[in-house]
């Protein structure tokens, strides 16, 4: 397994000149980073102890926010009914929330879907493979409004599709950056 280095930005752009009036300019960049090995079997959703604070210096700024995972894992076994028969199948679904506070800004759903039956090969259509240390990176683009510090944070949960099962989601080293973003 590769080593996953941590990088901190700390810089507010207060001494940037000659730069062209408007919006657009990147004005602070924070980032955290969560090294742990985080897993959960639970269907409510679980902080994953990934977050970043941020104080946004003007209301109608922006902030960009990159979620990245090192790698991630959506596993366990779900009995579902395949048309035929029922069969076990590799069917779990996992989800990441991104929260602003105690404000839900998006939710990313990781599926799996495999069948286990040796006579079938086939894959449910409309459903991404997952395989562990996959990494997954996703971005979300906010307007909190405010120039208060604003905590961003990441929470999951896995949910067993199927009659019968139970899975789970793992993620590794988790890193989020915060980029203000002028909006005047």
């Amino acid at each position: 397994m590769g080593t996953y280095e941590s990088i901190k930005y700390d810089f507010d752009g207060s001494n940037l000149t000659g730069l062209a009036a408007g919006g657009g300019k990147v004005l602070q960049v924070v980032e955290g980073t969560d090294t742990a090995t985080r897993n959960t079997t639970s269907h409510s959703y679980t902080d994953t102890g990934l977050s970043a604070s941020i104080t946004p210096a003007n209301t109608a700024n922006k902030i960009l926010i990159t979620v990245t995972y090192a790698g991630a894992d959506v596993d366990g076994y779900s009995y579902t009914n395949n048309i035929k028969a029922v069969q076990p199948f590799r069917v779990n679904d996992a989800k990441v929330n991104l929260l602003r506070g105690a404000t839900q800004l998006e939710e990313y759903r990781l599926s799996s879907a495999e069948s286990t039956d040796s006579t079938t090969t086939s894959k449910f259509a409309g459903i991404a493979q997952v395989s562990a240390n996959r990494t997954i990176s996703f971005q979300y683009l906010d307007s909190p409004s405010t120039t208060s510090s604003t905590t961003y944070k990441t929470q999951f949960l896995e949910t067993s599709a199927g009659t019968t099962g139970s899975g789970s989601i793992t993620l590794l080293n988790g890193r989020i950056q915060l980029m203000e973003i002028d909006g005047t």
